[in-house]
């Protein structure tokens, strides 16, 4: 599974650095096939398989390629995957962007301090993750 993690990891770097946003988000936005709710172990098998592959990729993939590798994985399962996008403002002013993924209610990856931030959007849409 670490492999399939790795080889969506760089899929998302690719789709990051060439598709235009409104592909990569159009892709994110599409139902579930099946929809089922995962075991607990399957959404905690893709969180460590995204994990460990983000470690040992050389350029540190950030929370927007894991949560696209982790919501593909997720989805490939049959499982709601919601990709939640959203911002916060540092004290030092700056506007910070933060992506994490849920599927059933239950946090996968880049939940961690998920209260901090404000969701803008969540991908798809209307679609109980």
């Amino acid at each position: 599974m670490a492999a399939e993690a790795a080889a969506e990891i760089v899929r998302a770097k690719l789709a990051l650095t060439f598709a235009p946003f409104e592909r990569i988000a159009a892709r994110a936005a599409l139902p579930t096939p099946g929809g089922v709710q995962p075991p607990a172990d399957v959404r905690e098998r893709v969180r460590w398989a995204v994990l460990v592959a983000a470690r040992r990729m050389p350029w540190g993939p950030k929370c927007f390629e894991q949560g696209l590798s982790a919501q593909a994985m997720l989805r490939r399962r049959g499982a709601p995957a919601l990709l939640h996008y959203g911002v916060r403002k540092e004290a030092s002013g700056e506007l910070k962007a933060h992506v994490w993924v849920t599927t059933g209610g239950r946090p996968v990856v880049g939940c961690e301090e998920v209260h901090t931030w404000t969701e803008l959007t969540r991908w798809p849409e209307g679609e109980a993750g």
